[in-house]
C-alpha cells in the first residue's frame, strides 16, 4: 500500500487470470423452480445479501450486535455449504451496507457512515486493515464489484446530483463519472462480461424509475431496459446473461415490491410470486446461475431468501 502525492490510496494490482473459453453450445433456458430462506432472525434485519463467486458463502449487512451502545448494521458471513452460524466478518465503528467481496475473497467493499456522510471502504481480509476509497463532503455508496476484482461502481453526489462513478479498488485516484444529467441515478450492478453497467434513473421519487445500462467506461449514453410508469429498481442481470431481475412497485405509492424477470433475448416479462412472501427487493445473481439472493420485510424484521433456477 504506498500513497501517491496528491493522498490517493495506491495497492497494488492483483494478477487477474483470463477465463478459459466457454462451451459455445447452445444452453437451456434458466426457469425459477422454488424459494429458500437463507438467514432470518427475529427481531432484526438481514440484508443486503451477495454470494461469493464459488456460492459456497452468503456476506449480508445485520443489525444483531450492538456498537457504542446501540443495534449497528455490520457484515456477516454465512457458511452456505454448512448452514452454519453467520458471524460478523470484522468489527466496525459505523453502519455497514452494502457489503461485497472481491473474487479470490481478499477484499470486502461496502459504504459506512463511520465517516460522515457516508463513504466507501476497503477491507484486506488478510491483514485486517482498510482503507478509504472516497472521501470528502459528498455521499458515496452502494458500491458493486466489477467481474474481475479491479473496479468498483458506486453513486456519488460529488457532481450535484447522484450519479454513477467508478473507481479502481487499488488506486483511489483513478475514478470516473460515468453518468452525467440533471437526474438522479441509483444501485448500479455489472454485466456479466463488465463492460456494461446497469442502474436505477429515478424519474419521479417513489413512483416511477427506469433500468438503464451504460458503457462501463462511460463512453456511450444510457440506453433503457425496462421503462414505463411504474417503479422499476434494483436490477441484476443472470452470470449467463438470459436474465434481468429487478424489483417493481405494485403499487403507485411505493409499496407492494415484487421481483420481476425479464428476458433478455425475447423481452417477456415474468412476476414472480412466493408463498407466504408479500414484499420481495434486490436480487443480486449467484455466480453460478442457480438462482438470486433477495430480501424480504416481515414483522420481525427483514430476512433473506434464494430464488433457485434450473435449466429447462
Amino acid at each position: 500500500v504506498e500513497q501517491t502525492s496528491d493522498g490517493a490510496t495506491v495497492v497494488e494490482e492483483p494478477v487477474v487470470e483470463t477465463p478459459a473459453p466457454e462451451n459455445t453450445e447452445p444452453q437451456k433456458a434458466l426457469v425459477y423452480k422454488d424459494v429458500k430462506l437463507l438467514e432470518n432472525l427475529d427481531n432484526t434485519d438481514s440484508y443486503h445479501g451477495f454470494a461469493t463467486s464459488d456460492c459456497a458463502e452468503l456476506l449480508f449487512a445485520s443489525n444483531r450486535i450492538q456498537v457504542n451502545g446501540k443495534p449497528t448494521f455490520q457484515c456477516f458471513a454465512k457458511d452456505l455449504m454448512k448452514n452454519s452460524e453467520a458471524e460478523r466478518l470484522f468489527e466496525w465503528n459505523g453502519n455497514i451496507w452494502t457489503p461485497e467481496i472481491t473474487p479470490d475473497k481478499n477484499w470486502v467493499i461496502f459504504s459506512s457512515d463511520s465517516v460522515k456522510p457516508e463513504h466507501i471502504f476497503l477491507y484486506d481480509m488478510n491483514t485486517k486493515h482498510s482503507m478509504n476509497l472516497t472521501s470528502g463532503n459528498s455521499k458515496n455508496m452502494m458500491p458493486s464489484i466489477s467481474p474481475d476484482g479491479t473496479t468498483a461502481a458506486f453513486v456519488s453526489n460529488r457532481a450535484g446530483k447522484y450519479h454513477i462513478w467508478t473507481v479502481n479498488l487499488f488506486n483511489s485516484s483513478k475514478l470516473v463519472q460515468i453518468t452525467k444529467g440533471n437526474v438522479n441515478d441509483r444501485e448500479p450492478r455489472w454485466s456479466p462480461d463488465g463492460k456494461s453497467i446497469i442502474f436505477t434513473r429515478i424519474i419521479e421519487n417513489m413512483k416511477v424509475s427506469h433500468i438503464m445500462s451504460v458503457a462501463a467506461d462511460g463512453s456511450s449514453e444510457p440506453k433503457e431496459l425496462v421503462s414505463g410508469n411504474s417503479r422499476n429498481w434494483i436490477a441484476d442481470i443472470s452470470p449467463d446473461g438470459s436474465l434481468l431481475a429487478f424489483t417493481r412497485s405494485m403499487k403507485a405509492n411505493g409499496s407492494n415490491n415484487t421481483i420481476v424477470l425479464l428476458d433478455m433475448n425475447t423481452g417477456k416479462e415474468q412476476v414472480l410470486t412466493f408463498p407466504g412472501i408479500y414484499e420481495s427487493f434486490r436480487p443480486v445473481w449467484f455466480a453460478d446461475n442457480s438462482g438470486f439472493v433477495f430480501h424480504v420485510n416481515k414483522k420481525s424484521g427483514k430476512c433473506l431468501y434464494k430464488a433457485n433456477f434450473v435449466r429447462e
